[in-house]
């Protein structure tokens, strides 16, 4: 399962989740 975090620039980064 993976989350999508935005950073400051913008881009969504996938994050797994653990």
């Amino acid at each position: 399962f993976f989350l999508v975090t935005w950073r400051r620039i913008g881009t969504p980064i996938p994050k797994p989740i653990v």
